[in-house]
């Protein structure tokens, strides 16, 4: 590449030289990697003295005007390669490094035979140790002997499953039968009960009929049996009370009475009705009772209710614990004691906590007792309004 320097125009006062006279021509060199030696520099005022001696003298300056010629370059001289390069070592046999080959050495034909690396490789690698060999056979043996018990692991497994699933199918297949029954004897029962006349026939729908006969032969004495159609029966709802289960269900006479009626499921499909808990069966009026106030132990249906109410012979807390005692369908208002910490204290307390106050206690009057409306809780029957086991002769 060349470097040119463009025509540069000095002004000054140095005069007008003459018009025939020719300007100095100066040649500039390019500058390259062929450039001659390089000379000192040029100072235009000393070209100027040389080409215009008089002008110098008077003081004059005269404007020197540039022109750049270009030079011809001398041509390049040409660069000879060698005909054929040295020779190269040649490697006799791979020795496992990679070698860097010039076209000439590619192409050249050479005796080696270049498939004789990889046929010595290839029988070498089918050399394996028998131990080796062995080791894969047992290992593709014990991948077999693996597969084929999975295989039969998941056919008992889907065995197992279908044979569970029949058995759920079949369980609760027969479970929906056998409730549509229960439900078909409780409608039937009640339904029976509720139109039977007499007394015989109603015990034959009721829980412990030979002990329920003589409250029955009681209570319909003085209450006559009337024949009653139920028209529907619904809201069936099951408990269980000690070891035994109950249902209670809500009963719509035709009349639009409701009664709740309690029965004890004594089988897959058959039910009793609690008779006490239906007529909510005491063994006197509880009006009566807290008026004549008899001495021996009776078995009433009772609520209970902490009180601080604490006179008489029941003064001392330490070993009373007072209760508030009413009867459903009476305001009448009797005070129970029993002493503290006891088993039927416990059982009360107990029942207060579930918020069931409702209980059937053995009521007895001392007869020595000053205090006119109380009464000493000698036993918990059942802590609700229904029995578990069959009645005594002395319960209501």
């Amino acid at each position: 590449m060349f470097c040119w320097i463009a025509s540069i125009a000095i002004f000054g006062y140095l005069g007008r030289a003459p018009m025939n006279q020719e300007e100095p021509i100066i040649k500039l060199t390019p500058t390259g990697n062929d450039r001659p030696p390089a000379r000192g520099p040029v100072r235009l005022d000393q070209i100027h003295k040389q080409h215009y001696p008089n002008h110098a003298r008077q003081g004059q300056i005269a404007t020197v005007t540039l022109r750049v010629v270009e030079e011809e370059a001398k041509p390049a001289k040409p660069v000879e390669l060698p005909t054929s390069p040295a020779p190269v070592q040649r490697h006799r046999a791979f020795d496992g490094k990679s070698q860097e080959y010039n076209i000439d050495e590619i192409m050249r034909p050479s005796s080696h035979d270049p498939d004789a690396i990889e046929n010595t490789w290839t029988t070498q690698a089918k050399n394996l140790p028998a131990g080796m060999v062995a080791v894969i056979c047992f290992c593709v043996l014990l991948s077999a002997t693996a597969i084929v018990l999975l295989i039969r692991r998941n056919h008992h497994v889907e065995d197992a499953q279908k044979s569970v699933k029949r058995n759920v199918i079949t369980n609760v297949e027969t479970e929906v039968r056998t409730a549509e029954l229960l439900v078909k004897s409780i409608q039937r029962t009640i339904r029976q009960y509720y139109l039977a006349p007499t007394i015989e026939e109603k015990l034959r729908y009721v829980r412990h009929p030979e002990e329920t006969r003589a409250m029955m032969e009681q209570y319909y004495a003085k209450h006559p049996i009337e024949s009653k159609k139920c028209d529907l029966i619904t809201s069936f709802t099951f408990f269980t009370q000690g070891d035994r289960n109950f249902w209670r269900v809500l009963a719509i006479q035709k009349n639009q009475k409701r009664e709740w009626i309690f029965l004890e499921q004594i089988s897959e499909t058959e039910v009793r009705i609690d008779w006490e808990t239906h007529v909510h069966y005491q063994p006197m009026p509880w009006s009566e009772y807290t008026q004549k106030r008899p001495l021996r132990a009776l078995d009433f249906r009772i609520s209970l209710y902490p009180t601080p109410y604490y006179v008489g012979e029941f003064v001392d807390e330490s070993r009373w614990a007072s209760y508030r005692v009413t009867a459903e369908g009476y305001d009448e208002v009797l005070f129970g004691y029993v002493i503290r910490n006891s088993e039927e204290h416990r059982i009360i307390e107990a029942a207060l906590e579930k918020q069931s106050p409702f209980v059937i206690a053995t009521l007895m009057i001392p007869s020595d007792s000053k205090v006119k409306h109380a009464v000493v809780i000698q036993k918990i029957v059942s802590d609700s309004y229904i029995r578990a086991d069959a009645p005594k002769s002395s319960s209501p």
